[in-house]
């Protein structure tokens, strides 16, 4: 829920758009991880322990490519804040074609988005924990409202990684503090849309491409990082 009010999803320069520094957003996602592993370990379970650290691991190694990417973003578009990233990106015109270097950081994000949202090919959300293991089983130790809630908190996780990596990719059209009316709608609708086009993405990847074996999913990680380093590697030289 912090994400979503700090992020640039659907308005730019809002209320709390200083407050939306890269490092912050690192150390946000990060600690929503730290907390689901505290949650795990508290069972008292050896298998809920295991899959907690399993997971702890995959997103430890991925906040170094999460940095790489934000600083490559940051240094193009010349603002630390995820919303002046967005904001440039509005004002200048369209990132990628700028500066096409950047598509490698994008693509890192999205791999990145695949290992924290458990989907494939490192994880299925919707298989059986002992077929696969990582979040189905770190919220096997829930039931009722709590479930709700970590469920919830899950797919939103989902969705604001989704609208991040489409408005890096098409930011328009977002809602500004002088919008009218009819522009806030269509900045709903294109992100309704945004999502929906991501989705059926999403979807058609976990129907074709097979889960990794916890052990391989260090190449995809290991891909993912010097995918971003590339990225600010050309950055810098550009």
């Amino acid at each position: 829920v912090l994400l979503a009010l700090i992020l640039p999803l659907v308005v730019v320069g809002g209320a709390l758009h200083d407050v939306s520094n890269f490092i912050v957003v690192v150390s946000v996602m990060t600690l929503g991880a730290a907390f689901m592993t505290l949650g795990s370990l508290d069972s008292g379970n050896a298998l809920y322990g295991n899959i907690a650290s399993r997971y702890l691991t995959l997103v430890a190694l991925s906040v170094p490519t999460l940095i790489l990417v934000f600083v490559a973003l940051a240094i193009t578009t010349g603002s630390s804040a995820l919303d002046g990233v967005i904001m440039g990106t509005r004002g200048e015109g369209y990132l990628l074609a700028k500066a096409p270097y950047l598509s490698l950081s994008v693509s890192a994000l999205m791999l990145i988005a695949l290992i924290h949202n458990a989907r494939s090919p490192v994880d299925g959300a919707n298989r059986s924990q002992g077929v696969v293991g990582l979040q189905s089983a770190l919220l096997a130790n829930y039931s009722g409202p709590y479930l709700v809630m970590l469920e919830y908190a899950g797919a939103l996780k989902l969705t604001i990684f989704s609208l991040l990596i489409a408005n890096l990719i098409w930011p328009w059209p977002l809602v500004v503090t002088t919008s009218a009316p009819f522009e806030v709608a269509a900045a709903l609708g294109a992100s309704l849309l945004k999502v929906t086009v991501l989705m059926f993405g999403l979807a058609v990847l976990e129907a074709t491409v097979a889960r990794l074996r916890f052990y391989r999913t260090q190449e995809l990680l290991t891909g993912a990082f010097f995918l971003s380093l590339t990225g600010l590697a050309l950055t810098l030289l550009a």
